[in-house]
């Protein structure tokens, strides 16, 4: 019998991670640009890559 083994779907965690974590993100990835935005407006995100 074999056992068919579910793997996490790291897309949607990692895409889980930008939305909730993104002032955080933007600052360790890219300080530059985090300096750059306006974060009074929040993100829009969308659904579509």
């Amino acid at each position: 019998m074999l056992l068919k083994v579910q793997h996490p779907n790291y897309d949607h965690l990692w895409k889980d991670v930008i939305t909730e974590l993104f002032e955080e993100f933007l600052l360790f990835f890219s300080p530059e640009l985090f300096e750059l935005v306006d974060f009074a407006t929040p993100p829009e995100f969308l659904e579509q890559e």
